[in-house]
């Protein structure tokens, strides 16, 4: 989901049965449909926006979007699933820069109590700008988490105005962007009805 350039997305289609990418920029997703064909079918892509109608059911979902969308695309990873459009046992891996970029790092520390398991992943490609540091991969099962202790956490994340300031930020460094949503009521997991018996 927010694939750009398709490096990630190509890399990930030699281990996975089958792959599709997520790009809503016009200029990421031509030169990406144009991977896609000399792919010869390894991966295809969706010019759209996360989430949409047209959104694959997924075994395993990759992100690494701006941090200030990482709580709402929980969210809404969640929203699909109690939809019954995402499987309740797909996973969700997202990617987070590491102290390098403090703002990234500090949505890292406040996501980490809800991560069922997390790795660092150090990497130098070079000496430019991003091409080097100590991120951390994640994985979330939006599904098995409490709705409410999460809406909590990250209540100023999932405020209209939020989105559409958000929305600006993204547009103008060349990032993806969500549409300004109004703020979603809490899912509270569903709870097991209890049996009816004597006491």
């Amino acid at each position: 989901i927010g694939s750009r350039n398709g490096d990630a997305l190509d890399c990930l289609s030699h281990f996975a049965r089958n792959t599709c990418g997520m790009e809503v920029e016009p200029q990421h997703c031509a030169l990406l449909q144009k991977r896609a064909h000399e792919s010869h079918g390894r991966f295809s892509v969706l010019c759209t926006e996360f989430p949409a109608p047209t959104t694959p059911n997924a075994e395993v979902y990759y992100t690494w979007v701006r941090y200030f969308f990482d709580a709402y695309f929980i969210w809404s990873f969640r929203r699909l699933q109690d939809e019954g459009a995402i499987n309740a046992s797909s996973q969700l891996i997202m990617g987070f820069a590491g102290g390098e970029f403090p703002a990234e790092n500090q949505m890292w520390r406040q996501m980490q109590p809800f991560a069922s398991s997390f790795a660092k992943c150090p990497y130098n490609d070079g000496k430019k700008w991003r091409q080097h540091g100590h991120p951390t991969v994640a994985v979330f099962q939006p599904s098995e988490l409490n709705m409410t202790t999460f809406a909590a956490e990250f209540s100023a994340n999932l405020q209209p105005e939020f989105y559409a300031g958000g929305k600006q930020s993204a547009q103008s460094s060349g990032q993806n962007a969500t549409q300004a949503l109004p703020p979603p009521s809490p899912i509270v997991p569903k709870r097991k009805p209890r049996k009816k018996g004597r006491r």
